[in-house]
């Protein structure tokens, strides 16, 4: 039995017809689509529950929210690298249906989740890290896929040269690669005795800084390998984010026992009264280009800005995601931040007053596991457990 029978599809086409809300339209066919599932379709009749849905969707508003609350993306995730174009096709179309209007590209090729996107110094590339094991390289503008490098890593982040990139490692260890060919140069970085959750490298490319579940924060010669100084102990729990000051002078990190603290990056030494105020783990931090400003994304669905000079917090907390920030960048000018939650969607405020500015970005069918905008500020990369990064014009959402 196929999935919409004659009497369901009629039914689903004259709500569309009559104009019935969105949300009331999306649970009849979420619920359809789940029903399907339960009786594990084959890969030929997935393919045609994808093409069916499209067709039928179709027939209403092109501005139908959809995708972004409907987590089935396991339905068609072998749709995605299937031999047959077809099959390909399907799953694209699905990916991109019903968006927001701004349409995204979508880059496709991770099996698994997708946990970080981010840009190369030029902007040209994006480096994603994925639980299906592998580091992978895509042209930004055209979202070939270009590179995979084979490991099993939580976070990336690119030197300044464009040349090398840094890997934070399951096993504890950080690893510096060439970033064409994924080669390891030189000896793994060792030291942690936790996995790598977060890194961070100096704006002039000497240091590389890593957190870490063990609780630490290290600092490493970029150019040797050679660890710079003692671990920076003060979190009681998980290092889960760090950034570090346009001027090269500060460590900011933030840790699952809700703190955020500020070291002095030649000295090792803790800055002033760690910053109070998230309920939950601080899992993002971004500061501002003229070293003012600090913002931060938590678990407790907030974001908030801190004055880094004083340590005092800027306003009220920024609520409109339902489900936990994990991921906070800001533009190249200062002036808009960009979220990422698991509620699926990216939002988009202004750091001068806290309003959020347009709507949120909702094409994403699972949790957005980051955000990055590109240097040139012309876009913004997103990952998702739906394992697809997307990549989504700047310039028309952040004016």
């Amino acid at each position: 039995m196929f999935i919409y029978e004659d009497e369901k599809l009629e039914y689903l086409r004259r709500m569309v017809a009559e104009g019935t809300g969105a949300q009331a339209l999306y649970d009849e066919v979420s619920q359809t689509l789940v029903d399907w599932d339960d009786h594990q379709p084959s890969v030929e009749d997935r393919y045609k529950l994808l093409r069916r849905t499209i067709d039928l969707l179709q027939e209403g508003s092109p501005k139908l929210q959809l995708v972004p609350r409907l987590r089935i993306h396991h339905l068609f995730a072998d749709l995605q690298t299937s031999a047959r174009d077809d099959y390909k096709e399907a799953a694209d179309a699905f990916l991109r249906q019903f968006a927001d209007g701004s349409s995204p590209l979508v880059l496709m090729g991770h099996t698994g989740y997708v946990l970080s996107a981010g840009f190369s110094p030029d902007s040209k590339r994006i480096f994603s890290t994925s639980v299906d094991g592998t580091i992978r390289l895509w042209d930004t503008k055209t979202g070939a896929q270009i590179g995979v490098l084979g490991s099993l890593t939580l976070s990336v982040a690119v030197l300044p040269d464009g040349k090398r990139i840094v890997s934070g490692e399951a096993d504890g260890t950080v690893r510096i690669r060439d970033a064409g060919t994924g080669s390891q140069l030189g000896e793994p970085l060792i030291g942690h005795t936790g996995p790598v959750r977060c890194l961070v490298v100096s704006p002039d490319g000497r240091r590389i800084v890593s957190g870490s579940l063990d609780k630490t924060v290290r600092i490493w010669d970029a150019e040797t390998g050679a660890r710079v100084g003692e671990p920076l102990h003060g979190h009681n729990h998980w290092v889960c984010s760090a950034a570090i000051s346009p001027d090269g002078k500060y460590i900011v990190s933030g840790s699952k026992d809700k703190i955020i603290r500020i070291w002095d990056l030649e000295k090792g030494e803790q800055v002033g009264d760690p910053l109070q105020g998230h309920t939950r783990s601080v899992m993002s931090l971004a500061i501002s280009p003229d070293g003012k400003r600090l913002v931060s994304g938590s678990n407790d669905c907030t974001i908030r800005i801190w004055d880094l000079e004083t340590g005092a917090q800027v306003g009220e907390p920024l609520k409109g995601h339902a489900d936990k920030v994990v991921s906070v960048a800001l533009s190249p000018d200062g002036n808009r931040i960009v979220s990422g939650s698991r509620d699926s969607t990216i939002r988009i405020w202004d750091l001068r007053t806290g309003a959020q500015v347009g709507d949120p970005l909702q094409q994403h069918m699972d949790e957005v596991n980051s955000v990055s905008i590109s240097p040139d500020g012309k876009r913004i990369a997103s990952a998702s457990d739906d394992y697809t990064i997307r990549i989504w014009n700047a310039e028309g959402i952040l004016l």
